[in-house]
């Protein structure tokens, strides 16, 4: 989920996982670390509207966005490798979510994300 703001950008959220590995937060902070130290790109202004055009998921090109179609094609080949059947490819990891916070007794969690 996403919430539009009038000038069109999209903001989205996450919460934290207990796992560190697993946690979306703690991966996008290691990928802007990577990001902005390893791969050398200059740091925007906190101040400005520079992160804007900053490209979380890029493409070959790292200035244009990941095509939908290369976000659906990795993980449905990683699916195959697996042997998993699943139909929402891109949702596997949402409906994973849901799954865990049901088994764990927070089927409130659950209504919710339905």
């Amino acid at each position: 989920m996403g919430k539009t703001l009038g000038d069109g950008f999209q903001a989205k959220g996450a919460i934290r996982h207990k796992e560190p590995m697993l946690c979306a937060q703690g991966a996008l902070g290691r990928w802007l670390i990577t990001h902005f130290t390893l791969e050398g790109e200059e740091f925007p202004s906190p101040t400005s509207d520079e992160w804007r055009k900053t490209v979380i998921w890029p493409a070959k090109d790292p200035t244009k966005p990941m095509s939908y179609q290369t976000h659906r094609n990795r993980p449905a080949a990683l699916y195959v490798r697996l042997q998993i059947t699943i139909d929402k490819v891109t949702h596997a990891p949402r409906i994973y979510a849901a799954r865990a916070a049901e088994e764990a007794g927070l089927s409130d969690v659950v209504s919710m994300a339905e």
